[in-house]
């Protein structure tokens, strides 16, 4: 099955897969709510709870680790919404 992407006025759904070893940067989902579910395989997450100093400026602070197994899902809210994701094993995500 390949990557996708389904765009919607007022949501994304994404299918995407990191190779084992793969990593997504540290990233920020400013003011989202987001779902993503781990369809196969095993990854790291480390979720972050961003405040912003100055326009120029974000302060994060580390809410947790998880290691996250097929068939979990982790939640993004606009109170922990920075985050890194790298792959444990080979994996497939659907993300919202």
């Amino acid at each position: 099955m390949q990557d996708f992407i389904l765009e919607f006025s007022n949501m994304k759904v994404v299918r995407f897969h990191l190779k084992k070893g793969d990593s997504v940067p540290l990233h920020l989902h400013n003011n989202q709510n987001g779902f993503a579910y781990l369809l196969e395989g095993k990854c790291k997450a480390n979720c972050y709870q961003a405040k912003d100093i100055d326009e120029n400026t974000v302060e994060l602070t580390h809410v947790v680790e998880k290691v996250v197994d097929a068939h979990a899902h982790c939640v993004i809210t606009p109170d922990v919404n920075a985050h890194t994701i790298t792959a444990l094993e080979d994996c497939i995500f659907l993300d919202c």
